[in-house]
């Protein structure tokens, strides 16, 4: 392992979920961030403390691994333990969000890159900000495009006004980053078509574990440990979610499950295996089977063990996300079955390279005949898995992702620390820049060394303490003791955060600071009038105080802006 040079650039790595963790993103971020720590670069990664298939677990809030530093942070648990249902997921994401806030503050300074993937949705904006603020460089590393999937698979919040105002944040957000990572061409055609500048996207596609390695049927010990020695296993290995249509592959399994010698086999987690084991009661099924996640380190005992690995994604959402799951089955030398959209790009995919065949997700009656000749043709399917493993020694292997991720946040860190502050060396976004996207473009000066060091302060307490004060429904214990304390606080905090949140869109349209503006003025003045309250003069002295100060945060901004 290199050492890393006193001044080199760092890498901030932002994800919920980082190693030990079996999740996909969290795979892909641990082999990321080693080969960084290999390679000499000084990386950082924040990540919250739980892991996504034992939410009860709690790791460590500090450590070092393989020259990485990882902090972890807290959040709430409510989504995540099944409680509170999209309330207490909703939790999740707004204490990780704050928590992640700070973090990545106290973390930043002026010429590093943060690397945000897209868990939880939107924590881009986050780092945009930060890194608006800081000096920073931005590459955001998308693993699906939200709000798009959400609304494509249902979720009412994810549509209408809402949903396009969450479209045009998450849009900001990529027209401020230095590059964008898209994980197949299709999302790259996507972002493109959401204005962001095709200069500014990167295509590079997921792998699967390095270590990955077929084991022939015979050698499997997992076989005759999970008594399917002699049977031809079609398994589903990962996540089974929303996105998954657990609903269309019960249909499958429950229509297939009778074929002699067939065995069904359900390795990880996800809130579809409910299907499965409904099914499993229903039938009393004894050839479908559900088993945990694998550790990294019995991957190819579990991957190769099957005759055919199914893989599963909603019409809906191809080019929004894509199955992580079908890296790792090439790796393991396995034919993949694929249901969903005919004629989409995965299905494409399998064909163009003969290495699986798809199912019509609409055409159901055709799915038990399309199996059995796959059953009854075991030739058909090795050749498939053989061309699977060679593509994944070539085109998909873990070296050549890498290496590419690698130079994308080397061109980043050089674009952060160029001749000028915050001159950039790749081309800007399309349309006019100002504001927070000038000086991360390089046509304005960056802010001087120090200069937010009050601000970030100023802010993160003030969102923490406007939260209180605007949300005491929660009701939380350590809400109810500081409603008293924060009774004039709250007031000085809001509307200095409101002159610092304007101040961070200085140079942008005028509509988004009147927006911003009014609506916190609206949020703050509504709890001051609230029924029952009558506002007396420290509450308009704290409100002319925090106005007071937030001015003075953005006079000493644009002081030190001009003087870089």
């Amino acid at each position: 392992m290199r050492k890393p040079a006193p001044d080199a650039a760092r890498v901030i790595a932002v994800n919920r979920f980082y190693w030990p963790d079996h999740s996909a993103t969290s795979q892909l971020l641990t082999d990321l961030m080693i080969h960084l720590a290999g390679e000499g670069t000084p990386v950082t990664v924040i990540a919250s403390r739980m892991l996504y298939d034992d939410p009860g677990q709690r790791l460590p809030a500090r450590e070092t691994r393989d020259g990485v530093d990882i902090r972890r942070v807290w959040t709430s648990r409510m989504g995540r333990m099944g409680r509170g249902g999209l309330a207490g997921r909703a939790l999740d994401y707004l204490t990780f969000y704050l928590s992640a806030l700070l973090a990545v503050f106290r973390a930043t300074r002026r010429g590093d890159v943060i690397l945000v993937k897209t868990d939880p949705p939107l924590i881009s904006v986050i780092t945009w900000i930060v890194a608006g603020l800081k000096g920073a460089r931005v590459v955001t590393w998308n693993q699906d495009l939200f709000p798009e999937f959400a609304a494509a698979l249902g979720i009412s919040l994810a549509r209408g006004r809402f949903g396009r105002a969450l479209r045009w944040l998450r849009n900001r957000s990529l027209l401020g980053a230095e590059m964008n990572i898209a994980i197949n061409e299709s999302m790259a055609g996507e972002l493109t078509r959401q204005g962001v500048d095709p200069r500014r996207i990167r295509v590079i596609h997921n792998w699967g574990d390095a270590g990955l390695l077929p084991v022939n049927y015979h050698n499997n010990p997992l076989r005759a440990d999970w008594g399917l020695d002699g049977a031809f296993v079609i398994c589903y290995s990962g996540n089974l979610g929303r996105a998954h249509m657990a609903a269309k592959v019960a249909d499958l399994v429950r229509r297939t499950h009778d074929l002699p010698g067939l065995a069904w086999l359900f390795i990880g987690g996800g809130s579809g295996l409910v299907q499965i084991e409904r099914l499993i009661a229903e039938t009393g099924a004894s050839n479908i089977q559900i088993r945990p996640y694998q550790s990294r380190e019995d991957l190819s005992l579990s991957l190769s063990l099957a005759d055919l690995h199914l893989v599963s994604l909603e019409p809906a959402c191809e080019g929004l996300l894509s199955p992580s799951k079908l890296y790792g089955i090439m790796a393991a030398g396995r034919p993949t079955l694929f249901l969903g959209k005919p004629d989409g790009a995965l299905a494409r995919g399998l064909a163009d390279h003969r290495i699986g065949v798809s199912l019509d997700v609409e055409r159901p009656e055709r799915w038990r005949a399309e199996i059995e000749a796959l059953r009854a043709a075991p030739r058909r399917g090795v050749e498939m898995g053989a061309r699977a493993r060679a593509l994944s020694d070539s085109v998909y292997h873990p070296e050549c992702a890498l290496g590419a991720l690698g130079e994308v946040l080397a061109a980043a860190a050089r674009a952060g620390r160029g001749a000028a502050p915050g001159r950039s060396g790749s081309p800007a976004p399309a349309g006019p820049a100002s504001g927070v996207l000038a000086r991360l473009d390089g046509s304005r000066p960056g802010p001087g060394p120090g200069w937010a060091r009050p601000d970030a302060a100023f802010f993160a307490l003030g969102v923490v303490i406007t939260l209180l004060a605007l949300y005491p429904g929660l009701k939380l214990p350590p809400v109810a003791m500081l409603e008293g304390a924060t009774a004039i606080f709250n007031h000085v905090a809001a509307f200095g955060l409101l002159i610092v949140v304007g101040a961070a869109g200085w140079g942008l349209q005028s509509w988004l600071i009147a927006g911003v503006s009014s609506l916190a003025a609206w949020l703050e003045l509504g709890q001051m009038f609230s029924p029952g309250r009558v506002p007396d003069l420290a509450d308009l002295a704290a409100s002319i105080l925090g106005v007071a100060i937030g001015c003075l945060l953005v006079r000493h901004w644009r002081l030190d802006r001009r003087s870089a």
